[in-house]
């Protein structure tokens, strides 16, 4: 596992300890069901689009996974725009969290 991922595992959990003891249940309440919604929007996504994440998640670029999928590297613009609307994903590392927390590594 990457240690900085790790790292931000423990800090999450730390978090959460946090805020249990600190009787902030709500907030827990509202965290399990975005994570909820996320398995549900990952049910969402086509074949290709968990190739596409797979792939993103393991470190590979645009040309790259063009290459690997043969397609064009427009096809997988259009494939990272899906998924970053799907995923409501605004910043790039957020897919990487997004990919381990659902065990989608190759």
């Amino acid at each position: 596992m990457n240690p900085t991922f790790k790292q931000g595992i423990e800090q999450d959990i730390d978090v959460t300890i946090q805020d249990l003891l600190n009787n902030k249940a709500k907030k827990i309440a509202r965290e399990f069901e975005f994570i909820l919604s996320e398995k549900e929007v990952l049910a969402t996504l086509t074949k290709r689009e968990i190739q596409i994440l797979k792939l993103l998640a393991s470190g590979k670029n645009n040309p790259e996974i063009a290459e690997i999928l043969f397609i064009s590297r427009r096809t997988v613009e259009q494939h990272r725009k899906n998924l970053n609307k799907k995923l409501n994903i605004k910043k790039p590392f957020q897919i990487l969290r997004f990919a381990t927390a659902f065990e989608l590594f190759s």
